[in-house]
């Protein structure tokens, strides 16, 4: 088990058990990536004191295929991050599923998006984002939140 990656280069993050990073003194991402161009690929992402895996102003970006479930925030977050791909994702057991601020042009699709604390996917302050076949349930609070943000796509959810 590896407890936290930071990405500052482009890079493929494909098949690793990552879990556990906490730290009593500051929120831990288990994955924080400030590069372009990375693959967060078939990996088993848990157990942070803060998101799962968070994207900080960057873009094009491939999110796929990975089990995501027992963070303290959001299972994936994206922030000013911009053309980026999340498909394919089993999203559970969080604060939050899927939080998108500040971003545009990302593509959601074929998540499963349940069983979270708050709400199941955020978009917030951003624009023409795409949601597409995603299976979105049995959140605690709202499936889809959207606010401050215009021109998003939302399509057979």
């Amino acid at each position: 088990m590896v407890s936290v990656q930071t990405v500052n280069a482009k890079c493929r993050l494909d098949g690793f058990a990552l879990s556990d990073c906490s730290a009593e003194e500051w929120d831990s991402e288990v994955v924080l990536v400030y590069s372009d161009g990375s693959k967060i690929l078939n990996n088993t992402i848990s157990g942070s004191s803060s998101h799962g895996i968070s994207v900080l102003n960057s873009e094009d970006h491939l999110i796929s295929g990975n089990h995501i479930h027992g963070n303290f925030k959001a299972e994936i977050h994206l922030a000013g991050a911009n053309y980026c791909q999340i498909a394919a994702d089993d999203i559970n057991q969080n604060a939050y599923g899927i939080f998108i601020e500040t971003s545009y042009q990302n593509w959601i699709s074929d998540c499963g998006v349940w069983g979270n604390g708050a709400d199941g996917i955020v978009i917030e302050s951003s624009m023409g984002n795409e949601l597409a076949g995603n299976a979105v349930h049995n959140n605690s609070e709202n499936g889809l939140l959207i606010t401050e943000s215009s021109n998003n796509i939302i399509i057979a959810n």
